[in-house]
């Protein structure tokens, strides 16, 4: 609310300004999504998908490549990591006094808005992707194989990607 200056005009009504710090929007509004950023590359969720996949290996050793049948086996296994991640993600956020739907609200906003910093977009677009089997199935081949994934060119189809990973999220 705009602070009373305490200056009377002609009518001797009280005017009311605003200070440049009012007129910015109060805190950032993506605030939650950088918490979670934060949280992701602080937390031990990179070894939790690491010590799966190694745990699982045996399992997963035979892992096609996506244009392959798949094994059910293999995407059990994914919906059992996806889990894993999710509850350790929804618990950080509820923590935090928010709830997953905020995050997910934020998360679509970023991916439709055009005035967002790049590296929120980036960091949405991976965290999400990382909810898709793709990505899955791209970690495990190259922990079998030893490579360093390639990442797809097609920034709309990512995007597209990434908003049905961000839908399937709230679910």
């Amino acid at each position: 609310m705009p602070k009373k200056e305490g200056k009377c005009n002609e009518e001797d009504e009280t005017v009311y300004t605003t200070s440049e710090e009012e007129n910015e929007t109060s805190g950032d509004e993506f605030e939650l999504v950088d918490l979670v950023w934060d949280f992701c590359n602080s937390s031990d969720i990179n070894e939790i998908f690491e010590s799966f996949i190694g745990e699982h290996m045996d399992e997963l050793h035979d892992m096609a490549p996506l244009d392959c049948e798949q094994k059910l086996r293999h995407r059990e296994l994914f919906h059992e990591l996806l889990s894993i991640c999710e509850e350790k993600v929804s618990v950080y956020i509820e923590d935090k006094g928010k709830t997953v739907e905020e995050f997910v609200t934020l998360c679509r906003e970023i991916l439709e808005r055009e005035d967002v910093d790049q590296d929120l977009v980036w960091f949405v677009k991976k965290f999400l992707s990382c909810l898709e089997y793709d990505s899955f199935n791209d970690l495990v081949l190259n922990a079998i194989h030893g490579e360093e994934g390639e990442e797809s060119d097609d920034e709309e189809a990512s995007a597209e990607s990434s908003k049905r990973s961000a839908a399937n999220f709230s679910k």
